[in-house]
Parts: structure tokens; C-alpha cells; sequence
């Protein structure tokens, strides 16, 4: 919104945080289900990390299509595709189904992101353009998130839960996607 970005992204950008609070009240009520233990979110220290934007226009939306790119398309992109492929694995109907309500959310989630990417290209222009391919190239090579000691070998995935193997291979997949948008002629039109 300081920005002025058009109300569809602003609108689409309020839908994906609520879908974020409706996936973790599923996976909450989940694990209460699984293990019968009543449990709720805890404070979320990386909130307090929050920034705002540069005051300057050209910089404002090179920061906000990097933080769009990395954690709108790529993040958000990882996580659908992940959790895709583990509804698919999953033996369980009711992890199965909250599992493919929220691979389809953060799908569109990844979308949005794109979205305000390619809304910040057109309106910053080669500066921006310049800043995203600078970041591709700064993103680490591999991604590795904490997981249960049980998760790791791939065990769990029939329970919902990934492992380092598949996790890295979808990571691989959105970032040669998005580097081949931002370097596609498509970006560079815009």
C-alpha cells in the first residue's frame, strides 16, 4: 500500500495472511487430533524483524521484489510443491485432505508473489530487474530446514512431514524456475 500498489494486490496480499492463520489453526487442530494434546502458537520472534520500506521509489520496490521473489514466489512456491507431493504419499484421508487445501493456497500464495514481483519491474524498471538477478544469484544453492530427527530419512512422509531429499529437490526446481522468469523476455518487457 505505500507503494500504491493496485487494490487487487493489496487484497490478494490480506487473503494469503489469513490463509497462513487457517493453516496453522488446521495443523494445530491435526496434531491435537494425532496425539490427543491441546497446543496453540507461541510467539513469533522473526515478527519483531519486520522492516519497512525504503524511503526512495526505485530502491522501496527493488526491496519489496526481493522480499516478493524470495519469500512470495520461491518460499511459498517450495512449500506447494512439497506439500503436493506428500498429499500424494499420504495414507491418511484427513492429513491427505488438509494437505491439498494448503498445497492449493500456497500455490496461489507463490502466484501472488510473482504478481507484486512483476508489479515492482514495471514500476522500477531495469534497477529492479538488476536487484532480482542479483539475488538469484545470492541464494543459497541448497535449502535445509530444522526437521524432526524422524522426519529426516523421508519416514514421515506418509504423516505429511518431509525430509531433507525431497525438500531439496523441489528448492532446486522453483529456483531454476524463477531464474529462467527473471531472465526470460517476458520480465525484461515488462
Amino acid at each position: 500500500m505505500a507503494l500504491g500498489a493496485p487494490p487487487s494486490l493489496v487484497a490478494a496480499a490480506q487473503r494469503d495472511a489469513l490463509d497462513e492463520i487457517r493453516h496453522t489453526e488446521l495443523c494445530f487442530g491435526l496434531a491435537r487430533a494425532l496425539d490427543g494434546r491441546a497446543a496453540s502458537p507461541g510467539p513469533f520472534a522473526e515478527a519483531r524483524k519486520a522492516r519497512t520500506l525504503s524511503g526512495s521509489g526505485t530502491l522501496a520496490f527493488a526491496q519489496l521484489a526481493l522480499d516478493s521473489l524470495v519469500d512470495g514466489a520461491l518460499h511459498e512456491g517450495v512449500s506447494a510443491r512439497i506439500i503436493a507431493r506428500l498429499a500424494k504419499r499420504c495414507e491418511l484421508p484427513a492429513v491427505r485432505a488438509i494437505l491439498e487445501e494448503i498445497a492449493a493456497d500456497e500455490g496461489r500464495h507463490a502466484a501472488d508473489g510473482w504478481d507484486v514481483v512483476t508489479w515492482c519491474i514495471a514500476e522500477g524498471g531495469a534497477p529492479v530487474i538488476s536487484a532480482l538477478r542479483g539475488a538469484l544469484g545470492a541464494l543459497s544453492p541448497v535449502m535445509n530446514s530444522p526437521l524432526p530427527e524422524g522426519a529426516k530419512g523421508g519416514g514421515w512422509q506418509r504423516y505429511g512431514i518431509h525430509d531433507h531429499a525431497l525438500e531439496s529437490e523441489e528448492y532446486a526446481k522453483a529456483r531454476a524456475d524463477l531464474g529462467a522468469r527473471i531472465e526470460g523476455p517476458r520480465t525484461l518487457a515488462t
